[in-house]
């Protein structure tokens, strides 16, 4: 049976890895971010799926400094395409 990353595009699997980078950052280093998926990025503009409003809140805050430090810590991963918004997905639980 052939590895499954012989059957997914890889600038598909750049994406993905890419994006699991920023969120295992985001969750580290935010203290309220530690449940935080990234889910896309796309026209300046990152998507991040959160648990709930009170986190949203917190980020609403701090979205500034957030913002600043992902451009910082991926400006080469980026290509020079600054993140200068952030859009919210509520993440719906099983329970």
């Amino acid at each position: 049976m052939k590895n499954i990353k012989n059957h997914i595009n890889q600038i598909i699997l750049n994406k993905a890895q890419f994006l699991s980078k920023i969120t295992n950052f985001l969750n580290k280093n935010c203290t309220f971010c530690e449940n935080v998926v990234v889910y896309n990025i796309y026209d300046h503009t990152i998507v991040i799926g959160v648990h709930g409003n009170e986190v949203i809140s917190k980020i609403k805050n701090y979205e500034r400094e957030i913002i600043k430090d992902i451009n910082f810590n991926f400006k080469k991963s980026l290509d020079n395409k600054e993140i200068k918004k952030i859009k919210f997905k509520k993440i719906i639980s099983d329970t």
